[in-house]
């Protein structure tokens, strides 16, 4: 269950989502997180813990991926002024954000390495042209 704590600097907060006191951790449902989240989270008094909706960053630098919702990608898509289509799935979502950025998606970088791993083979395999005619002519047979 989400939590959250008031460290401002009065000894109680009373807003139009709830009383707080300071430094004591408030249990609230996820539902009135999501219904407040713009509230709270854009207020530097407010900290959230145990968020089942927080950005899960797995790239730890701060950009969208895999690990973002779907909303949260559209919402960021908003944020940076990018269109994006509500009906977008989380994948197209995710493409338009990496196009944005610049980032090659994962599909890219493994046809890539697939390419550069073809090209590789095929040089591997083609065979080496050896001129011979300078060998040809000091060869010499031994017989018993």
């Amino acid at each position: 269950m989400p939590t959250v704590t008031y460290r401002g600097k009065w000894p109680t907060k009373r807003a139009p989502f709830g009383e707080f006191t300071r430094g004591i951790p408030q249990d609230v449902t996820q539902e009135w997180l999501e219904s407040n989240r713009q509230r709270v989270s854009g207020d530097p008094d407010f900290v959230i813990a145990s968020d089942a909706n927080e950005l899960l960053d797995l790239d730890a630098d701060g950009k969208p991926d895999k690990g973002w919702t779907r909303k949260q990608l559209y919402d960021w898509l908003t944020l940076h002024e990018i269109r994006a289509r509500a009906g977008l799935t989380k994948a197209q979502l995710l493409a338009r954000v990496r196009e944005v950025l610049g980032v090659k998606s994962d599909l890219e970088t493994e046809e890539e390495a697939l390419t550069e791993a073809e090209s590789t083979e095929d040089a591997m395999n083609t065979p080496i042209i050896v001129d011979d005619v300078a060998d040809s002519a000091e060869t010499i047979e031994v017989t018993e």
